[in-house]
């Protein structure tokens, strides 16, 4: 089996990579799953229906969360079954933190470490008794997304040979501690996002953020545009454990 994931989509220059990049991936490599972060999919804050579709169209099959997840408002009633929210959310809020694609478990994780993570529930446990009740799949994929390495690398050594794969998202600052465990869990503590590098701070317009630094002022985020940077993994998966992996990093105008 090969599974791609896709780091977070950022905004519409992100978008724009996977429908430049992502068909010549899927032509090539044939994977089975393709799964990506969507919270920061349109104007990288939140997901709305319509760029959902357009990544399905583009040929995404499932979608992860994180605390950005309900900005817009209309995926609170989403009946998607294929995209999955933070499992560790407070109990009654709107989604799911896990779906099943293909027979491959995906579970969507939120760190609680300068997150303010204080009303969410422990993710080291709620992974587990997900993974316990979903013996029968053929693998077992989670986004944790986090703020600290330590908190993933973590929940790594937990999950080791209880999860074929652990990624890391939400900084969109690219890691280079990808291995695979005596186990065969995968792991990376930041896939790194797919958006706008070029005059941008991890996605959003330069001036905005120095001004903040600066002034300690609120300001509104705003996607950058220019260059964009393509990140994820392709794995290839037997028996539920990774046997092999390739880093994808690509760049266009």
């Amino acid at each position: 089996m090969k599974i791609f994931f896709l780091g977070d989509i950022f905004g519409s220059t992100g978008r724009k990579a996977v429908k430049k990049y992502l068909p010549q991936i899927i032509k090539d490599e044939k994977p089975d799953l393709i799964i990506a972060n969507a919270e920061n999919l349109t104007h990288g804050d939140g997901a709305s229906e319509k760029h959902l579709t357009e990544m399905e169209k583009a040929g995404i099959d499932a979608f992860t969360g994180g605390n950005h997840i309900f900005k817009i408002e209309e995926i609170f009633n989403s009946k998607r079954k294929n995209l999955a929210r933070p499992a560790n959310f407070p109990e009654g809020t709107p989604g799911v933190g896990y779906v099943i694609v293909n027979n491959v478990l995906i579970i969507n994780l939120m760190g609680r470490v300068f997150t303010g993570g204080e009303l969410l529930d422990c993710p080291f446990r709620k992974a587990e008794e997900i993974i316990e009740k979903h013996k029968k799949v053929d693998a077992v994929i989670v986004d944790f997304h986090a703020e600290t390495t330590s908190e993933k690398k973590a929940l790594k050594y937990f999950l080791d040979g209880k999860a074929t794969a652990i990624f890391g998202t939400h900084t969109h600052v690219a890691t280079c501690d990808y291995t695979i465990s005596e186990n065969g869990t995968f792991f990376v503590s930041d896939v790194g996002m797919t958006g706008p590098v070029e005059d941008s701070i991890i996605g959003v317009k330069k001036d905005i953020i120095l001004k903040k630094f600066l002034t300690n002022l609120s300001v509104r985020h705003a996607p950058a545009k220019g260059k964009t940077i393509f990140q994820g993994f392709l794995l290839d998966i037997s028996n539920k454990k990774v046997q092999n992996f390739r880093r994808i990093k690509l760049f266009s105008e």
